[in-house]
């Protein structure tokens, strides 16, 4: 600990510098920002440039770094606004000196896992603890699979079938029966380490004695689960926080290593996340601390099953320094967003873009529209007249090359629960019946064969070559041979090798993965429902030839049969099927637009040309018990309600658009009246036909 470190100064050479590097000017309170070296908070608006502002300050402290062992620590909470770090110091080359030592850009959790948790087991007191993976979806499967197979366990299954029988005395349309496995499932996601101690919360299920067998069989799962290295993400954070607790230096050791701290995307931050890091960084014990984000869009910040926790270091904290304009949109959005915001801050729109130049009017007012519809129109209707409107108000090379969006909360169907007529539209798909929620998703992968086999194809014929395919072929054997009681095969680099290696000792196993990879990459057609009965039954075989007893008995049926069933949606299609989260409109004129579906979370942080705010229900009609706000009036909602309105409100660039059933304005005079409010504030009313 003895070299020493002094924090860079930031000047305005420096700001003229990174402005030539970047092609932009920092202005006002981005000037202020930028130059700021003092610990703080920055709460900054949707389309401020805060990305952009946080790599020009990193880059200019990485030009002028001259310590060896002590770096710039940058933390973000999703993957995506990591990559988009990455991606912006990589356009600097004195930043990209931020990707390696003595620096960190990554994620929270890539951060507790390297620096706390992964160091921790590697020097546990009892031995090293191995790590094969660290996946909650992998590792329940895992759970999942020792409890049916492994009769030790059978405590577990016993709760698992009174419960289930319990909850079928109790169904209703709303609450359905449970199986067996679906309780064992709930059980298995219950398994997560909880704090310095290392315990389980078991409350949820009436499991608080340690003698009772459950207990102690859940006990038990959760010792085989680490000795065959598989953990949750959560499980690293009470490996860390059991470090802290052993080694009460340790953050010490932390802040040395890294003086200066930055944290982007701060309020989407879990309780359970932002207590490590305030232990770890405490404001007042680091040279420099700053954290960025907008509490207005804290949409993920639910405790998602963890216990009650206090807030901690809560962000933003009082005297933090804003950035209230938007270069993404203009005034009209901004003072419509304005009036949702949770904490009623007051956004300035600030973009230069075309809207004026084709409607010749700067506030860009006259096409943002709420387009009010019977339950009779609710189907497609909506959507049509969005496109229609997209059509008349953009030009050719816009239609192409902007991006449409129609957003809603609840994008995926309500499965078993009753839907009442009050309630609909329940979902966006109610919208459009076609439309397939998992499509939508960047990083859609395959839950069952089909899937898999269906992305073998589509790989096939993307790149015209049978290696792509027969990399998706032996992913999807993988998941299916793990299903059926092969150990755990880790991580899924190389899976043809991995399998290879796997059955290396039974040449006649290996025989007829072989065969039944390149039968399924060479088929001449998609697979379908008609050919999928040929299918499974050569699957099935291959199968039993692993299985040397055949099946594990039939509790291993169910979860076997649902991989192995052809799925109702699967979520990859054939190239020559388009796409079922993109709704496509023809207008009369031969002009086209193409509209992409999805769920207000699936957009957060992207910006849109166009955006219609779909209504749908959740516990109450998301916008139309609250359409009030539309017309800047107060509304009694939910933060959570509040926060995912003002997201949506918030993506698009020009043009702002809403549907909602017109029986929410109420009948008659009072209809009309709230009509003239929303029109006075500058909304544009479209009723749809029947």
């Amino acid at each position: 600990m003895s070299e020493v470190f002094s924090l860079p100064v930031i000047d305005d050479a420096d700001i003229f510098w990174i402005e030539e590097a970047l092609g932009l000017r920092f202005e006002g309170e981005r000037r202020d920002v930028l130059r700021a070296l003092d610990s703080g908070d920055v709460e900054a608006c949707p389309g401020s440039g805060k990305t952009t502002l946080l790599v020009a300050k990193l880059a200019i402290l990485a030009r002028k770094w001259t310590a060896r062992s002590r770096g710039i620590c940058v933390l973000s909470y999703t993957t995506v606004a990591r990559d988009e770090l990455e991606k912006g110091v990589q356009r600097v080359p004195e930043a990209a000196r931020l990707l390696a030592y003595p620096h960190y850009v990554g994620t929270i959790h890539g951060f507790v896992n390297s620096f706390l948790a992964l160091p921790y087991l590697r020097s546990y007191h009892m031995g090293p603890i191995g790590v094969r993976f660290i996946d909650d979806d992998r590792c329940r499967a895992v759970a999942r699979r020792i409890v049916w197979e492994d009769d030790r366990f059978e405590p577990i299954r016993k709760f698992a079938i009174m419960r289930a029988q319990s909850s079928s005395r109790k169904a209703t349309a709303g609450a359905p029966q449970k199986t067996a496995m679906e309780v064992v499932s709930e059980l298995c996601h219950a398994l997560e380490y909880r704090g310095a101690d290392l315990g389980l919360d078991l409350s949820a299920f009436q499991l608080k004695d340690p003698k009772q067998p459950t207990y102690k069989a859940m006990i038990k799962l959760r010792r085989r689960l680490r000795r065959l290295g598989c953990f949750f993400h959560n499980d690293m954070f009470a490996f860390g926080e059991r470090l802290v607790a052993e080694a009460p230096q340790y953050p010490a050791l932390i802040r040395h290593r890294f003086p200066c701290v930055f944290m982007d995307e701060m309020q989407d931050t879990r309780p359970l996340h932002a207590a490590m890091l305030s232990r770890l960084f405490p404001k007042d014990a680091c040279a420099l601390r700053q954290r960025f984000g907008d509490s207005d869009q804290a949409i993920y910040d639910g405790d998602r099953g963890e216990p009650e926790a206090v807030p901690v270091d809560a962000f933003p904290d009082t005297q933090a320094r804003s950035l209230p304009r938007s270069n993404r949109f203009g005034g009209w959005i901004a003072a419509r967003a304005s009036a949702v915001a949770p904490s009623r801050r007051v956004m300035e729109g600030d973009a230069l873009h075309r809207w004026g130049a084709l409607k010749g009017e700067p506030t860009g007012s006259r096409g943002h529209t709420i387009f009010l519809f019977g339950p009779e129109a609710m189907h497609e209707r909506p959507l049509q007249a969005f496109g229609a409107l997209l059509c008349r108000e953009f030009d050719g090379d816009t239609l192409r090359q902007g991006v449409f969006t129609a957003i809603g909360r609840v994008h995926a169907p309500p499965g078993q629960r009753a839907r009442k007529a009050d309630q609909l539209p329940h979902s966006v798909r109610d919208y459009w019946n076609r439309y397939e929620p998992d499509a939508s998703r960047r990083t859609a992968r395959p839950r069952v064969l089909a899937d898999y086999l269906c992305l073998a194809h589509h790989r096939r014929t993307e790149s015209g070559e049978l290696g792509p395919a027969i990399t998706e072929l032996a992913l999807g054997l993988i998941h299916l041979l793990e299903a059926c009681g092969a150990p755990d095969f880790g991580t899924r680099h190389n899976p043809l090798r991995q399998l290879r290696a796997y059955a290396s000792e039974r040449p006649a196993l290996w025989q007829a993965m072989h065969k039944w990879l390149w039968d399924c990459a060479t088929m001449s057609t998609p697979p379908n429902p008609a050919a999928w009965p040929v299918i499974r039954v050569a699957t099935e075989a291959l199968v039993a030839s692993h299985q040397e007893e055949g099946w594990h008995g039939p509790r291993w049926m169910e979860p076997i049969d649902a991989f192995l069933a052809w799925p109702t949606e699967a979520i990859v299609r054939p190239p020559e099927q388009p796409p079922r989260h993109l709704y496509a409109h023809d207008d009369e004129n031969g002009r086209s637009v193409n509209i992409r579906l999805g769920s207000i979370h699936s957009v957060k942080g992207q910006t849109h040309t166009a955006t219609l705010i779909l209504d749908t229900f959740f516990h109450s009609c998301h916008i139309g018990r609250h359409f009030r706000l539309l017309a800047g009036r107060k509304s009694p909602i939910a933060l959570d309600a509040q926060r995912l309105l003002y997201v949506a409100m918030t993506r698009p660039s020009h043009l702002l658009c809403v549907a909602l059933r017109a029986s929410h304005l109420g009948e008659g005079k009072a209809a009309l009246g709230w009509e003239r409010r929303l029109q006075d504030v500058g909304w544009r009313i479209e009723r749809i036909a029947s």
